[in-house]
């Protein structure tokens, strides 16, 4: 199991203003999904947006779907089965542009398990299914929580796999991306 190390006083400004870096890029990371998905509409046209209930959102551009909240409850059908799918997890946010080599799926969701317990399982089924973590990033207190960002290749399915797991004492987000390797 990994375990979280005590952080020092001195430390915990550089952890501090790591966070705030990592959220600062997650709000850089969702505008850029926005401008591309309002990018997107402006040349393609066609937009289909649907309202449900309890703030369930559809969005359908051609060749993107976008869906928030109850209507996030499932994951594309052809969703890789190569990619954990974390248990217990509730789904926020599912984008997905469809198949094929340019396929890009973002996937946000919550947990009430532990940074540490979540990282772990995606640490195990990725080696399992043969992913090679490239990069690793944590902070974790002795209780699991914090944040951790991962990124694993399957290099000749020329496939990335990109995790960024930010929990505290009541949850856990995970943000789970999956793009070709040469984006």
């Amino acid at each position: 199991m990994l375990t979280g190390y005590p952080v020092k006083q001195e430390d915990l400004q550089e952890a501090e203003l790591n966070a705030i870096i990592r959220k600062t890029w997650r709000v850089q990371r969702i505008a850029t999904l926005v401008l591309l998905i309002s990018a997107a509409t402006v040349v393609a046209g066609g937009v289909k947006v649907n309202v449900g209930k309890g703030g369930a959102v559809s969005v359908e551009v051609p060749g993107v779907n976008v869906r928030v909240g109850d209507a996030a409850s499932e994951l594309p059908a052809d969703f890789p089965a190569d990619v954990l799918q974390y248990p217990g997890w509730k789904l926020g946010t599912v984008v997905d542009n469809g198949s094929g080599s340019t396929r890009v799926t973002v996937v946000t969701a919550r947990s009430l398990d532990t940074t540490a317990e979540v990282l772990e399982a995606y640490e195990s089924s990725a080696k399992k299914q043969g992913w090679i973590r490239t990069t690793i990033d944590m902070t974790l207190n002795e209780d699991g929580h914090g944040d951790a960002e991962v990124t694993f290749e399957k290099e000749a399915e020329k496939r990335t796999m990109s995790l960024e797991i930010d929990g505290d004492e009541d949850s856990t987000s995970i943000s789970l991306s999956l793009t070709p390797t040469s984006m």
